[in-house]
């Protein structure tokens, strides 16, 4: 895996916690404006800003290399996917509900990455 991939969570007013804390309730909205994809020197950011927080869980697959994130409970409906990756490294992204109470975002990637940073 030749590049780094840093994920970022933010949370207005506050910090997002791991898939292991507290159960929370109520869905949390994507601020569309404040979250992106885009390339940095040694590889991809992702940065998403959450209304509030939310349980979360960072890990990646291969044959093809994805970066996957499930989240408690997410509403994506503000989120446009195209304009929302601004990276090469990053060709496809889906958002979406994953079973009932948790929702996905799926990032195809153009080669193997690892998870440099979650934050």
């Amino acid at each position: 895996m030749s590049r780094l991939f840093a994920f970022f969570l933010m949370v207005w007013g506050c910090l997002a916690v791991p898939l292991a804390a507290q159960d929370l309730s109520g869905l949390a909205r994507v601020d569309a404006a404040a979250s992106q994809f885009v390339d940095t020197r040694s590889g991809a950011e992702l940065t998403l800003s959450l209304s509030q927080g939310v349980p979360y869980r960072v890990f990646t697959l291969t044959e093809p290399a994805r970066l996957v994130v499930d989240f408690r409970e997410v509403d994506w409906s503000a989120l446009d996917t195209n304009q929302f990756d601004q990276s090469d490294a990053v060709t496809e992204v889906r958002a979406g509900t994953f079973r009932p109470g948790w929702s996905r975002i799926v990032a195809k990637l153009a080669e193997p990455m690892r998870v440099d940073q979650v934050g």
